[in-house]
This record gives structure tokens, sequence and C-alpha cells, in this order.
């Protein structure tokens, strides 16, 4: 090896080269082609809403009072449906009849959000078994595959309004100034539910969105200078 700057060394090559002994070639490697750089704005935010039992009952009330159900020359009409939280992960329907039988039957089951309608339905809504309902006990008619099914179709839950309480707050915290020179700005595309949590305080739901978020500055004024007099 040759130090930096060491003449013999510098003298040798050149001997050798006047003999006829050239320096090894170095064989070019080309660069690979350059690729376009990308840039992504968009963004993707998990989000949180809760159904509070007060409204939970009220749209099941609103779905499904007055209905009738008829069975063997007998009938109920639901009055008001009350859900709570069960365990499990479960939810508690309790549904209040008059008709030929009053009292009140309590459902459990798993909320399941569907996607195609938007809302959140209870496939497997089945007869409260580890109660000792003396409405059922007194009618046993009441317990019925009819009645079951009519439950499983109308106890559902709309999400749209969680939604949309989603989407606005993601919109408010995505669209507002920075002090002076920084603004944020964007849209959302799409709110999509994940997940629902049965709670005490009402059903969760987590929900995704995303959606395009650009940040713009303005640049300071210059201050202004007075010409000297």
């Amino acid at each position: 090896m040759c130090a930096p700057g060491d003449e013999r060394c510098a003298q040798g090559y050149a001997a050798g080269s006047q003999h006829g002994v050239e320096p090894p070639a170095i064989d070019a490697v080309p660069l690979p082609p350059l690729a376009r750089d990308t840039v992504s704005r968009g963004f993707f935010i998990t989000i949180e809403g809760v159904v509070d039992y007060a409204t939970a009952s009220h749209a099941m009330t609103s779905a499904l009072h007055g209905r009738v159900v008829a069975e063997g020359g007998r009938t109920v009409i639901v009055d008001s449906v009350v859900v709570s939280a069960a365990s499990g992960g479960r939810l508690a329907l309790a549904v209040n009849f008059t008709g030929d039988a009053r009292g009140t039957l309590r459902f459990l089951g798993t909320p399941h959000y569907d996607a195609g309608l938007g809302e959140v339905t209870i496939p497997d809504l089945d007869y409260d078994l580890t109660t000792d309902n003396d409405l059922v006990n007194a009618f046993a008619w009441l317990k019925s595959d009819e009645l079951r099914e009519m439950f499983r179709q109308k106890a559902r839950l709309p999400i749209e309004p969680i939604r949309d309480q989603g989407k606005e707050l993601v919109l408010k915290g995505h669209n507002r100034s920075i002090k002076d020179q920084v603004t944020l700005t964007g849209t959302v595309d799409s709110v999509a539910v994940l997940a629902l949590f049965v709670r005490q305080r009402g059903l969760l739901v987590r929900a995704s969105a995303d959606g395009d978020a650009r940040v713009g500055v303005k640049p300071k004024a210059k201050p202004v200078v007075s010409a000297k007099r």
C-alpha cells in the first residue's frame, strides 16, 4: 500500500506504465433509473362514539311499539323496550307486553354491525333462560319462535348518527388555524365501523375515518420601513 503523497509510489506507477503495464480496468456499473418520489397527504384515524342505553331503548321502542304477535288464538302487543348491558359482551332487552298477557320478557344477544344495512343487529337474540320469569311460566305460549324471530328482525340500532358525529369531529380537527401563519384543511372520504363493545354506559362504536389533509403556511409580512427624512 502507498501512503498518500508518497512520490516513490507515483514514480513506480509511472515506470510500470512506461514498460507496458497498464493499471487494472474498473467496470462502470450503471446507476438504476430514477423513480419519481411519492408524497401522501392522506390520513387514517380511529374514532369512538357511544350509543347510550336511553337512546338505544328509544330506538328499539320506536321500531317495535305496537307490534302484534298472535299464537294459538291469543295475542300480545309490544309496548316498550329497555336496553341494558349484560355479561359476556351481550345486550339485554326487557320487553314490556300488553294484550292477553301483560308483563316483561327478557332477551339476550350479542350486537353485530351489519355493513349492508348500516345498523346494529342482534342475530342471536334469544329468551333469557336463566331468569325465572313469571310471565313465561304463566303463559308458556309466549315463548314462541315467531316472537323471537320478530325481535331478531326488528331489534336494530342505526349507526348513522354516530358516524356523522365522528366525521364532524374529524373535520373540525382538520379545518382550523394554528396561530396566524399555519392553516389546516381536510376532507373525510369515509367512516367505517370496525368493532362494537358493550359497556356499562352504553354501546361503544369504534370506527375508522380516512381522508385528505393539507397544511398551508402564509409567509410573514415584511415590516414596513419608513424612509428617513
